[in-house]
């Protein structure tokens, strides 16, 4: 009786499957064998030590060429990720200075308030939706905290942000204007 392709496919998967499996377990026995030979519960004091050197040099050196080769391929990019990052940093960017524009980080640094009523400290004469929108997407961008009630505060690095402001009179720092 002749096999298929497809039964001969199957049996060599299940026999390549079957001799990894096999080689694992030989490697863990392995491994268990040399913590055995190691006995660190004896209490033996007296051990040999001539085999417990270090490496020599290039063993080190070759396994730093690899981890800085393998650093260096995971920080590669493609330029199309690269480019989404610069596009949301930039969105963000601007969602920070539209809310120092309007004086956000100020009307919170009292306490936790709603759209309506930081619309109504501002005295926007747009829909209240629209400040709404602005806060949810601060919120989402990490710059704002928001409880179950809908009340926003700041989180804490605009909250530092904008104490360093208040403590620097004069030197390079962030400004809705330009840097100052």
């Amino acid at each position: 009786m002749a096999l298929s392709a497809g039964h001969a496919i199957l049996i060599a998967a299940v026999s390549i499957t079957a001799a990894l499996a096999f080689v694992m377990l030989g490697v863990g026995a392995f491994i268990a064998g040399l913590a055995l030979l190691a006995r660190p519960w004896d209490g033996n004091t007296k051990r040999d030590h001539r085999w417990a050197t270090s490496a020599p040099y290039p063993v080190f050196w070759l396994a730093s060429w690899v981890m800085r080769a393998a650093e260096y391929v995971v920080s590669l990019k493609p330029g199309t990720l690269r480019v989404g990052e610069l596009a949301r940093a930039y969105a963000q960017s601007q969602v920070l200075f539209a809310l120092c524009n309007l004086g956000v980080p100020d009307m919170l640094s009292s306490g936790p308030s709603t759209a309506a009523e930081l619309a109504a400290d501002i005295g926007l004469s747009v829909p209240v939706d629209w400040l709404e929108r602005l806060l949810a997407t601060a919120a989402a961008y990490g710059m704002l905290n928001r409880s179950k009630v809908g009340r926003r505060a700041a989180a804490p690095a605009l909250t530092a942000n904008a104490r360093q402001q208040q403590q620097l009179s004069a030197g390079k720092q962030v400004d809705v204007k330009g840097v100052t």
